[in-house]
């Protein structure tokens, strides 16, 4: 029998196949070790640190690769990321809430249609397999994003920023800063690394073209064309611009598309948090070969630090002062008032790497933390005495509710001069921002956007069950999850 915490990667009820969360964490493990070997290769300050151009760019074309799903009616297992996009998104999904708040505010009703979490989980196993440029997706891409196609121009991004992957050793050499300045279309002049931001000079230019999505100034003024130092200037707040449709965000208490974090700084800083996490995991699963096989045996240990939280709170956070009278508690009740606490922290690596992995399917983490723990559980940053704290926390919890000592090894005690992780606590009471079901499955949401009655299952909710085979999308074709060209169909309801 499958295991709660069981996830899949296609929400298309003909191609979705449910698969142990040991899988995807032991993929993690190879995507985080490309992550960390990506990392060089983007441009860097004099103090090593991405600059702010870069990361300004790659997240732009992290937005427009998640335009690029809405408007195809696709799934990411349909048409995986590019690795830099990927490395993007893998930080936003880290707090399911600020994730689902942008593809709420960002979602397009087109036709009637929008789609859910579960139509934008994290491709682990396609990502892996799938070739640097696989066809169809490239083709697609291309497609979308060209100048010249349909009514209006696209945002002229290519779909890798690479050719082929930078730390490949049959490829020429070549410098950190010329490999992103022939991105941004400059001249490879010889220059001295690591350079300083100032030094920086990109020319490729951030295109907003799209009438009905957030885009800096007027409607009249599109396609809108920003030089990436002016649009790196309003990302890091150093350049005052109002959205298109600021005034709709103010008075709905909306998030803008273009501001998936509140500022470049708040990015830099979940990035700089990860990389010791990538190092850690990369050093363990070398050295230790029975890490992979602790991972699966960590299942339940995750569940179970997850499971502290039921009854530690009640629903929505509401306070409870110490003071209150409280009726009589038998003193065999794990939920006792005293027992309450505001977070915890992963007590191993291996628990630490399923709660990550988990994350990257939002829609079924959202569901099994909200039944297990009775809301969503979000992450907290925390510095190293907090969690230092909260480890110690757990433990005392741990042998409390489960009568049991708490996993020891592998435990994150050992990593903390490297490594901070973050705490686990109860999300904001208004983080469901509609009915769950609309969050978890959308609207409509069906495959490639059409439906088709010999296919798709009608129901009165308005979601969808099926979805076409496709031409079945090997790794060449960059799919997996069984969607073609011409493969249609398909909802977000189905199958669950």
């Amino acid at each position: 029998m499958m295991h709660s915490t069981a996830v899949y990667e296609s929400p298309w009820a003909r191609d979705k196949r449910y698969v142990s969360l040991h899988q995807p964490a032991v993929d993690h493990l190879r995507v985080a070790e490309i992550f960390l070997k990506l990392l060089p290769f983007l441009p860097s300050d004099k103090n090593g640190e991405v600059t702010d151009e870069a990361l300004a760019y790659s997240e732009w074309r992290y937005i427009s690769y998640l335009r690029f799903l809405d408007v195809q009616g696709a799934a990411p297992c349909d048409y995986p990321p590019p690795w830099d996009v990927a490395l993007i998104w893998y930080l936003h999904l880290l707090s399911p809430t600020r994730f689902q708040r942008h593809i709420w505010n960002s979602r397009s009703m087109q036709d009637g249609t929008f789609y859910g979490l579960e139509h934008r989980h994290f491709p682990f196993s396609v990502l892996v397999q799938s070739e640097w440029l696989p066809e169809k997706t490239v083709r697609a891409w291309d497609r979308w994003s060209s100048l010249s196609t349909g009514s209006r121009p696209g945002p002229n991004l290519s779909y890798q920023l690479w050719p082929s992957p930078p730390w490949e050793p049959d490829e020429v050499p070549r410098r950190r800063s010329g490999i992103f300045s022939s991105i941004f279309r400059r001249d490879k002049v010889p220059q001295p690394p690591p350079l300083q931001q100032s030094q920086l000079e990109f020319n490729r230019s951030v295109i907003m073209q799209d009438w009905n999505r957030c885009s800096l100034g007027t409607v009249n003024d599109l396609p809108a064309t920003w030089d990436i130092k002016s649009y790196t200037e309003f990302r890091t707040w150093r350049r005052f611009e109002r959205c298109r449709i600021q005034s709709q965000h103010e008075a709905f208490r909306q998030q803008c598309e273009l501001t998936p974090w509140p500022s470049i700084d708040d990015l830099r800083a979940d990035l700089n948090r990860q990389i010791p996490f990538w190092k850690v995991l990369t050093e363990v699963s070398t050295t230790q070969p029975l890490f992979v096989q602790g991972i699966e045996d960590a299942i339940d240990d995750y569940t179970s630090f997850i499971g502290l939280f039921h009854g530690n709170m009640v629903r929505r956070l509401q306070y409870i002062s110490k003071f209150d009278p409280k009726p009589p508690v038998p003193k065999s009740s794990t939920t006792a008032p005293g027992s309450r606490f505001i977070a915890l922290a992963p007590p191993t690596l291996e628990v630490d790497l399923l709660w990550h992995t988990h994350r990257m399917f939002p829609a079924k983490y959202w569901l099994w933390s909200s039944g297990q723990a009775g809301w969503l559980v979000e992450h907290q940053v925390q510095t190293k005495d907090a969690a230092a704290y909260a480890l110690k926390r757990t433990r005392q919890e741990w042998e409390r509710r489960l009568k049991a000592s708490c996993p020891g090894r592998n435990s994150l005690h050992q990593w903390l001069h490297d490594y901070v992780p973050d705490a686990a606590r109860y999300a904001a009471e208004d983080c469901e921002t509609t009915d769950l079901k609309h969050i978890i499955l959308g609207h409509h949401a069906w495959r490639n956007r059409k439906y088709n009655p010999y296919r798709d299952t009608w129901d009165s909710s308005g979601t969808t069950g099926g979805g076409g085979s496709g031409d079945g999308g090997g790794s060449s074709g960059g799919g997996g999850c069984g969607g073609g060209d011409g493969g249609g169909g398909g909802g977000g309801g189905g199958g669950e």
